[in-house]
Parts: structure tokens; C-alpha cells; sequence
């Protein structure tokens, strides 16, 4: 699940920093 966090927050921040918040959120 770790792995998958980063790999969201790396994405996101590449895609859309904005993307990562939610994505974190949701995850968490």
C-alpha cells in the first residue's frame, strides 16, 4: 500500500498536484 502512495503522489504531482491531495485523501 506504501508503494502504491508514492507511485499516486509521484503521478499526481507530474499530472496535477491537485490530483495527489485527493488521491492521498481518499486513499488515507
Amino acid at each position: 500500500m506504501v508503494i502504491k502512495l508514492l507511485a499516486l503522489d509521484v503521478d499526481g504531482v507530474l499530472t496535477d498536484g491537485r490530483f495527489t491531495l485527493s488521491a492521498n485523501g481518499e486513499e488515507v
